[in-house]
């Protein structure tokens, strides 16, 4: 079934060659907190997604950023909201258009 359709951004072309995810486990957490966070997220710029996981951190961001110390200065934005922890995309050997989904609902033999 599809839900929608979206546009694919060269992120590289635009500047934004440098990917990174990011750990997030805020100070305060409550349901209201989870819509003042978004709302924080969306208005700083740079997350691509943020999805809220189980375990000790909360949430987990992908980031995109022009160098380093670009993302220096993104991770001290993020740190103001809670305790992070960062990891570099180096490659994505799986990319979501790179999925079949059809051949997992294939029945089994």
């Amino acid at each position: 079934m599809i839900k929608g359709y979206g546009v694919h951004l060269d992120l590289d072309r635009l500047g934004l060659g440098l990917r990174a995810h990011v750990s997030l486990r805020p100070q305060l957490r409550s349901a209201r907190n989870a819509q003042t966070l978004r709302g924080r997220l969306l208005a700083m710029g740079h997350v691509l997604s943020c999805v809220h996981v189980t375990g000790e951190n909360c949430y987990e961001l992908t980031i995109a950023v022009r160098d380093a110390q670009h993302l220096e200065q993104v991770i001290e934005h993020l740190s103001e909201m809670g305790d992070t922890t960062t990891g570099v995309v180096l490659s994505e050997p799986v990319h979501p258009r790179d999925v079949d989904i059809a051949v997992w609902l294939l029945p089994e033999d």
